[in-house]
């Protein structure tokens, strides 16, 4: 069963908060981990498959988006910590991460340079 709805639903009824806003990141973290395995379990399966080993190429957008969520995670805890010369105190509470966080899946919607032009 998927924790999307119920973590999506919690950030929408409780927006600006901590706990609501990291427990989303986890749940997008792992659904990245989740994505980033298949790809190379596919990847391993079909090695001597240069079509698939194209078609997914380096997968930067891949290997991007778990680190997207890890950093939103830190800043949703990042944000309520004392101001400090480093890590200054963000005022927006829980608002940094939800802005961080659509720019991994957003990512996706862009068609990767390397299969432009192939797409049937």
């Amino acid at each position: 069963m998927s924790l999307i709805p119920f973590a999506t639903k919690w950030v929408g009824a409780n927006h600006a908060r901590v706990l609501p806003a990291a427990t989303y990141g986890v749940v997008a973290l792992g659904a990245a981990l989740a994505y980033f395995a298949l790809v190379r379990a596919i990847l391993r399966a079909n090695v001597d498959d240069d079509v698939i080993v194209a078609a997914i190429g380096r997968d930067v957008k891949g290997m991007a988006s778990p680190v997207i969520y890890v950093a939103g995670c830190g800043l949703a805890f990042a944000s309520r910590t004392s101001p400090t010369p480093v890590t200054p105190r963000c005022h927006s509470c829980g608002w940094c991460p939800i802005a961080a966080w659509p720019r991994a899946p957003a990512k996706f919607a862009e068609p990767a340079p390397r299969n432009q032009g192939k797409m049937v």
